[in-house]
């Protein structure tokens, strides 16, 4: 896989030479290096793209998450948001914005942004899990159930979903449904799941405690 990447940005390299004015093979070089982890190679030809071609929304979201890896998360904000200023039906940038104003501890503008992507995608299972996270982190506890369990009906082999159900189960006191949903994250595939299963296996040996 990693060769395919860098044949791809010989080739999208060569196409630049030939024409530098191609912005398609701009942002798809981007992209490749987005995938081997040149995130500073990524988000100049993402630039380069831009500079071509202003209203390419792709290309701003796209770099607003090569800023998420390194961490610039105000900066992927903005980005993100020149992404739906240019297209506002772009659910993907919404989501993306909404989850970088999470980590920003910003939840009420994370929330809106959530909220706005289920107007424009009903049935988006990753919103639904993330606004469950930020309900979560409001103390909203039902509500961030209700979302995860959405997530799940939409796609019931969501392992993350039911990681994230777990643990706001365990806020309710529920912590036979966290179980529940820990043992089956687990047998998805979900690494981390396992490591709450001791607590579940603690419950069991003492029930009445």
């Amino acid at each position: 896989m990693l060769d395919d990447y860098t044949g791809a940005i010989l080739d999208f390299t060569e196409a630049v030479n030939l024409d530098n004015a191609y912005v398609i093979a701009y942002h798809d070089r981007g992209t490749a290096k987005r995938l081997l982890g040149d995130y500073q190679g990524a988000i100049y030809d993402y630039r380069q793209a831009i500079n071509l071609q202003e209203d390419f929304p792709l290309a701003f979201n796209n770099m607003g998450s090569v800023k998420i890896r390194l961490g610039d998360f105000q900066g992927a904000i903005d980005d993100y948001t020149v992404a739906v200023r240019l297209d506002t039906s772009f659910y993907h940038a919404y989501n993306n914005r909404g989850s970088a104003k999470f980590q920003l501890g910003d939840y009420y503008g994370a929330l809106e942004d959530f909220e706005r992507v289920i107007q424009l995608k009903e049935d988006f299972p990753l919103v639904y899990n993330n606004k469950g996270n930020t309900l979560a982190k409001l103390n909203n506890i039902s509500e961030a159930v209700e979302a995860h369990t959405i997530a799940l009906e939409l796609n019931n082999d969501y392992g993350i979903a039911l990681l994230n159900r777990g643990f706001v189960r365990e806020l309710m006191g529920d912590l036979n449904g966290a179980c529940e949903d820990w043992t089956r994250a687990a047998e998805l595939g979900i690494e981390e799941a396992e490591q709450y299963l001791s607590e579940c296996d603690i419950e069991s040996n003492n029930p009445g405690e």
